[in-house]
């Protein structure tokens, strides 16, 4: 930003400002800070809460950044393939043999080697998707080499979610993200047809041949049953607790909610009253809509609908930096129903970068495509 922001000319950044895929991010954010004024939380909590979401102010700088330089796109891609693939890579390495922690090098679980298997399912899942439709583009130009390069890529992102350590909220996003290739690239009709289909496929194949994956789902229900039944604490129970909780919460605030970083100061509310056990406190109950719902109200709910719909618009066409970008926005939509990842540091870059990025790239692909 240091960077960019002296070389922007900032009368185009507002009107960028204005524009739909930058317009409700940024009113969401400002209501965010405004909510600051009637939150019951202390000082650093409001501050974490503001501080969450001003990510998404970026978004406008980053679309009139890369539509005046549009080779950075194309750059970005390139370096997020080869990245993921380096990543990809060192999860196998850190998983067969034993590599010492160090500062960047964190090894949370074996083969996670950076962050938390969350955020690598979620890099992996886009990098797949980003192989598959280069392996066609590749195909339709009879570039066999080529073909086979990514089909290998998207081979090995897949098997390193099956065999390593996938997320629970990754496998749920996989089908997602097929039936939407599907569409993609034969059309509504047979494509949904088609990807309902493959999706049911690759859940039995994964089901079948993976017992990674079988433990992680098993576990869901495992710990679902363990709260319900003895009350023990499981994450899978802290989660159900924290949707009731909360959504009883929001029905006593529904319209403007308890204010940035006040999600903690009203659960411990609760706690005083003698309606929730203390253990339930948090300031995150991982669920997006909830989680706005808890700081901003509906109004907040209605902007950060409002938001995703926009880059849902701004990233219905069939260039490739436009199918990449929609894949970003519906796994951030579906993911939003058991994690907040905007408010998360690593996924909400990754949503503000790649939409920001993709946008941009869209529309400048759109205008050379309209100019001849």
């Amino acid at each position: 930003m240091l960077l960019v922001l002296p070389q922007t000319d900032w009368r185009q950044l507002l009107r960028q400002a204005r524009r739909s895929p930058s317009v409700f991010a940024i009113i969401l954010f400002l209501l965010t800070a405004l909510s600051v004024l009637w939150s019951g939380g202390v000082a650093q909590e409001k501050l974490n809460g503001v501080g969450a979401v001003a990510k998404l102010a970026v978004i406008p700088v980053l679309i009139l950044h890369v539509s005046r330089r549009g080779h950075l796109a194309h750059e970005a891609l390139r370096v997020f393939l080869v990245s993921t693939t380096a990543l990809m890579v060192l999860s196998w390495v850190s998983l067969m043999i034993s590599i010492p922690k160090t500062a960047l090098l964190s090894m949370l679980a074996p083969g996670v080697p950076v962050k938390d298997w969350i955020s690598q399912t979620n890099f992996f899942l886009i990098a797949a998707f980003a192989a598959a439709h280069l392996a066609c583009d590749a195909c339709t130009r009879n570039h066999h080499i080529r073909v086979a390069g990514y089909a290998g890529l998207v081979a090995a992102f897949i098997a390193n979610l099956m065999f390593i350590h996938p997320s629970r909220t990754g496998l749920l996003i996989i089908p997602v993200l097929v039936l939407l290739f599907m569409v993609q690239r034969i059309g509504v009709r047979r494509g949904t047809l088609i990807g309902l289909a493959t999706s049911i496929l690759a859940c039995l194949l994964l089901w079948q041949t993976s017992e990674r994956i079988r433990e992680r789902v098993e576990s869901a229900i495992t710990e679902v049953h363990r709260y319900s039944a003895n009350g023990e604490a499981t994450s899978a129970g802290y989660r159900l607790e924290w949707y009731r909780q909360t959504s009883g919460l929001v029905a006593h605030s529904p319209i403007i909610g308890y204010g940035a970083g006040g999600v903690r100061a009203a659960m411990e509310g609760m706690v005083k009253a003698g309606t929730l056990d203390e253990k339930f406190v948090t300031s995150n109950p991982h669920n997006q809509a909830l989680l706005t719902a808890m700081q901003t109200g509906l109004i907040g709910v209605g902007l950060l609908m409002a938001m995703w719909l926009s880059h849902t618009i701004a990233l219905a066409g069939s260039s490739l930096a436009a199918r990449i970008g929609l894949a970003i926005v519906i796994q951030n939509i579906a993911g939003g129903f058991f994690n907040s990842h905007l408010a998360d540091f690593t996924q909400g870059w990754m949503y503000v970068i790649g939409v920001g990025v993709t946008i941009a790239a869209a529309r400048s692909q759109a205008s050379i495509t309209a100019n001849g």
